[in-house]
C-alpha cells in the first residue's frame, strides 16, 4: 500500500514539474524580454525563478529514489545522494532572495532616503552572486555528509530519517539559514510594511492624485508576501518534521512511516515551484501581457513596470 503512495505521489508529480518548469522559464523570458521591466526587483524575481527552475530538474532525482530506492545499486544510489544534496543549494538560493527581496522592499518603502542600503543596477549582479556563493558554502557539507548505506538501501546524512550527531548539527546550522532566519526576517519586514500602509499610513499617503498609484503598490505587496508565504507554507512542514526528528530521533520500528512522511512533505514543497508563476500571472499586468504575447505569439506593447514597487 506505501509502495503504491509513493508510485502515485511520483506520477503526480510529474505535471507539477512540467507546470514549474514552463511557468518560471516564461517569468524569465518575460523580463528578458520586456526592457521596461528590467529592475533591480525583477531581477531578483528572475533569480527566484531560476531557483525554481533548477530545483524542478534535481527534484525528480529525489522522486526516484523515494520510490525506486530498493532497486539501485551501491554506485547509483550513492550518486543520488550525493547529487540530491545540490538541491538544497537552490531551495536555500530561493530563501536567500525571498529575504533580500523582503528587505528591499522594507528599505525602498520604509527607509527611501538611505540611499546606501538599496539595490541598484551597480550592484543588483553581486547581489545575485553573493547570493548563490552563500548558498553554495552553506550547503557544501551536506554532499560530504550524505552518502549510501547498502544494508539500508537509503541514504544517510541531513535531511533524511537517520541522522547522526554530526549531520543533525549540520542540519540545524542549515535550516536555521534556509527556514528560521529567512523567516524571522520576512515577518519583521512584512509587518513592517503592512503596519505602514495600513496603521500609521507612512507609506503611499491617500491623495486624489496618487490614489491609483498607491493601490498597485499595496497590491504588489501584498503579491510579495503571497510569494513568501507560499515557500514557507510548502516549505515549513518538512523543516518542522525533521527538526522534530533530530531532537527526538525515532525509533528502529516508526522509520518506514517517518520515511513515508518525509516523502509527503517533499511532494508538498512542490506545488512551491509553480506558485509565483501562477502568481505574477493573476496579480501583475505586465506578467499578464508577458504570457499572452508568448502563448499567444502577440506583438509586444508599450507598458509600464508593474512589478516595481519604487
Amino acid at each position: 500500500m506505501v509502495e503504491n503512495l509513493h508510485s502515485i505521489l511520483f506520477f503526480t508529480s510529474i505535471p507539477i514539474y512540467v507546470l514549474g518548469f514552463v511557468g518560471n522559464v516564461l517569468v524569465i523570458r518575460i523580463v528578458h524580454k520586456t526592457p521596461p521591466m528590467h529592475t533591480t526587483t525583477n531581477y531578483l524575481l528572475v533569480n527566484l525563478a531560476v531557483a525554481d527552475v533548477i530545483t524542478v530538474l534535481l527534484w525528480p532525482l529525489f522522486s526516484s529514489y523515494s520510490c525506486f530506492k530498493g532497486y539501485f545499486s551501491n554506485g547509483v544510489g550513492n550518486f543520488i545522494c550525493k547529487f540530491t544534496a545540490f538541491t538544497e543549494m537552490s531551495v536555500m538560493a530561493s530563501s536567500f532572495t525571498l529575504t533580500v527581496l523582503a528587505v528591499e522592499r522594507y528599505h525602498a518603502l520604509l527607509k527611501p532616503l538611505r540611499i546606501k542600503l538599496r539595490l541598484t543596477e551597480d550592484n543588483i549582479k553581486q547581489a545575485i552572486a553573493l547570493i548563490w556563493l552563500s548558498s553554495f558554502l552553506v550547503c557544501l557539507p551536506e554532499f560530504f555528509l550524505r552518502e549510501w548505506k547498502e544494508p539500508l538501501s537509503t541514504c544517510v546524512g541531513p535531511w533524511t530519517i537517520h541522522m547522526n550527531t554530526e549531520s543533525g548539527v549540520y542540519f540545524f546550522i542549515n535550516s536555521l539559514f534556509s527556514a528560521y532566519f529567512p523567516l524571522a526576517v520576512m515577518t519583521y519586514c512584512y509587518a513592517s510594511v503592512i503596519r505602514g500602509l495600513y496603521l500609521t499610513n507612512v507609506i503611499c499617503s491617500e491623495s486624489v492624485a496618487n490614489a491609483e498609484s498607491n493601490t498597485e503598490k499595496k497590491k504588489l505587496v501584498v503579491t510579495f508576501i503571497l510569494a513568501a508565504a507560499g515557500f514557507f507554507v510548502c516549505f515549513a512542514p518538512s523543516v518542522v518534521f525533521f527538526t522534530v526528528l533530530v531532537l527526538k530521533p525515532a525509533e528502529e520500528a516508526n522509520l518506514k512511516s517517518n520515511f513515508d512522511l518525509s516523502v509527503l512533505f517533499a511532494f508538498l514543497f512542490l506545488f512551491s515551484l509553480c506558485f509565483n508563476p501562477m502568481l505574477y500571472a493573476f496579480r501583475s499586468s505586465n506578467f499578464q501581457a508577458g504570457f499572452k504575447r508568448i502563448i499567444f505569439c502577440l506583438r509586444p506593447t508599450p507598458q509600464n513596470n508593474n512589478v516595481e514597487l519604487e
